[in-house]
């Protein structure tokens, strides 16, 4: 059993009818699947923002220009290289590999802020991929109860073996789709990321580890610094 430690409950719940707006967006035929999926995507990655950010970048020709503006307003220094057109009567002298060009340096000033938000939407995210990892428990639960092995769990799926087909489709046949968004749906030559965590003890030396020696040591004065000193270095180590 786990004890739960803290949890978090929204303070006001308000009914914004968004289940109605994403369903407009999935019934849209002019929108493609890949389409749909990364709407959704990028509103989630949108709520959960965290910080206020802001650049601001100003162009000088001369790199003592821009110093100068940035030890009075501060910032940073960088460099942007670009080609300048010469004319055929200025390019006498100059050696190019092709055209009459010369590379030059823009010297930008970037000046960065950034504030941590008070209020947003990451609750509502936080919400969400609870939601979805709730779901994703409960698809485990499931593969577990009819006796198929979970091998490896990523973001929205879970991997099981070929050999395990059939079970899969019988256990999931009412939920399988695959051209509708939300249902399950089974992809094949999948592999697993990273290795198996599996903690491994090291038996050849794990009691001498806990094993806790003393050794008495009677000293004649226990001020006397080199009777100390005697006797730390030939125990070579501390009292």
């Amino acid at each position: 059993m786990f004890e739960i430690l803290s949890f978090k409950r929204p303070s006001n719940l308000i009914d914004t009818h968004s289940g109605d707006k994403i369903k407009k967006i999935y019934e849209n035929e002019n929108l493609s699947k890949t389409s749909k999926k990364q709407i959704i995507n990028i509103l989630l990655g949108l709520m959960e923002k965290k910080f206020k950010k802001k650049n601001d970048c100003k162009l000088f020709m001369t790199k003592e220009e821009a110093q100068y503006y940035v030890d009075t307003y501060g910032g940073k220094v960088g460099e942007l290289s670009y080609y300048h057109d010469i004319p055929d009567e200025e390019s006498e002298g100059y050696l190019f590999a092709a055209g009459n060009k010369e590379e030059r340096v823009i010297y930008t000033v970037i000046q960065s802020k950034e504030k941590e938000l008070v209020n947003g939407f990451l609750g509502i995210k936080e919400m969400i991929y609870d939601i979805q990892r709730y779901k994703l428990y409960n698809m485990f639960k499931k593969c577990k109860a009819n006796n198929i092995e979970v091998h490896g769990i990523k973001t929205d799926c879970v991997l099981v073996k070929r050999s395990n087909l059939r079970k899969l489709y019988d256990t999931f046949q009412k939920d399988i789709d695959n051209d509708t968004i939300g249902k399950y749906k089974i992809e094949f030559d999948k592999n697993l990321f990273g290795e198996r965590l599996v903690l491994e003890e090291n038996k050849n030396d794990s009691e001498d580890l806990c094993k806790v020696e003393t050794k008495d040591i009677n000293l004649n004065d226990e001020y006397d610094k080199e009777e100390l000193a005697k006797v730390n270095l030939e125990n070579n180590k501390m009292i």
